[in-house]
């Protein structure tokens, strides 16, 4: 009797024991996945923290390789007759000799620009270029240098759109609802206009004001027909002056900015699948037109309560929803 007691104690315990293996093998596995996971963690940031390094270095020895300390482009103003934003470009190189030539390259459009630059005592190189503003597609800058035996050509930035460069600019935009009940569509809605002044865009006026706005009007389009025109009525020039930064390249600007409304609570007559474009219309200083497309609306099913329409938001900023015109 007391040989099987032992037998049956040593049973539960082997069982006990095997249990208990299986347990701290669980955990031993997921021990083994924890420290495997943060290995494969440490290594990714060793990794990242290494291409940093190196992408460190190799732009340290790029810039030091270059024979261009810095450039800057300043928009001088606007030309009705080519439809082009005429600018005043400066290059200033680190060496120079007495026979050095520097050509200026805009690729834009599937096309080269090409400017001949004027240098001076102090490595200083200047010259003007008109890039046409009614295209959408992005422009890049590059120069030509050749002297002391030698031809090269070093990039210098650019630009996603060519209307990064106007004199305005749509810095964001909003609205409320809409509301639909009753056949008519109920919102209230703003958009805020940027523009620049200070030493990078000093022709966009001196007091800050975004190249004097003229004709500022709401257009509201109704399944593709413009069904509204409704004066802009602008808040106080000193809501929102701030500075600017993160151009390409290396602009930094002082800016001013100015949020247009439509005013009390607008309304329209619509009907269940009816699209609404909101559009904000206006001229600069030189005469050139802005159409800012920045929401749409559709009507849904009419319901007894309030409910608010679906709709999309343009991007900021974004080319395809700036339309120019000229008068």
């Amino acid at each position: 009797m007391k040989n099987h007691w032992m037998q049956y104690l040593s049973c539960t315990l082997c069982a006990v024991l095997l249990i208990i293996i299986i347990v701290q093998g669980k955990k031993l596995d997921a021990y083994q996945t924890q420290i495997n996971n943060q290995m494969e963690s440490l290594q990714r940031s060793v990794d990242e923290d290494i291409q940093n390094i190196r992408y460190y270095i190799d732009s340290q020895l790029e810039n030091t390789d270059r024979l261009v300390r810095s450039y800057e482009l300043i928009p001088s103003g606007i030309d009705t007759n080519s439809h082009c934003l005429n600018a005043e470009v400066s290059i200033s190189l680190k060496e120079w000799y007495d026979d050095t030539d520097v050509e200026l390259i805009a690729a834009i459009n599937q096309q080269n620009i090409t400017v001949a630059m004027i240098g001076d005592e102090t490595g200083v190189f200047r010259g003007q270029i008109s890039l046409p503003v009614e295209s959408s597609t992005p422009v890049f800058m590059s120069t030509q240098i050749a002297g002391g035996g030698m031809t090269r050509t070093e990039d210098l930035g650019g630009w996603s759109d060519v209307s990064m460069l106007l004199p305005l600019q749509n810095s964001g935009s909003g609205w409320s609802g809409p509301d639909y009940r009753g056949g008519v569509m109920r919102s209230q809605f703003s958009i805020t206009i940027r523009g620049f002044h200070g030493e990078l865009l000093k022709f966009y006026e001196e007091q800050g004001v975004p190249a004097s706005v003229q004709n500022p009007e709401f257009h509201i389009y109704r399944n593709g027909e413009l069904e509204q025109t409704l004066p802009a009525i602008a808040g106080a020039q000193e809501d929102n002056i701030r500075i600017a930064a993160g151009l390409e390249p290396e602009f930094h600007a002082e800016s001013s900015e100015i949020t247009y409304s439509v005013g009390d609570e607008w309304s329209i007559e619509c009907k269940t699948g009816d699209v609404i474009d909101i559009h904000f219309v206006c001229q600069d200083k030189y005469g050139l037109g802005y159409d800012f497309f920045f929401t749409s609306w559709t009507v849904p099913g009419e319901t007894p309560d309030d409910f608010s329409a679906s709709g999309t938001a343009s991007e900021s900023g974004s080319s395809d929803v700036l339309r120019l015109f000229w008068p």
